[in-house]
């Protein structure tokens, strides 16, 4: 199974910052290839045009079902 970590700081939203080494056999990329770069590179471009905005309003939603302490 491959898995891939992305940032959700504002900053830095939809960069990669972990991933294992299946990377590798799933999508062509070595480890060291997607660390520190934007996972839209391994998306078809209809999909990368929107993803950074994507998370950002998944985490506005997210934080507006919080339940107040």
């Amino acid at each position: 199974m491959c898995v891939m970590h992305i940032s959700t700081n504002t900053s830095t939203i939809g960069i990669v910052t972990n991933c294992n080494s299946e990377v590798k056999s799933y999508l062509g990329y070595e480890k060291s290839e997607l660390i520190h770069q934007k996972v839209t590179k391994i998306m078809p471009k209809m999909y990368a045009d929107i993803h950074d905005q994507f998370i950002k309003d998944y985490l506005d939603k997210a934080d507006s079902m919080k339940l107040p302490v």
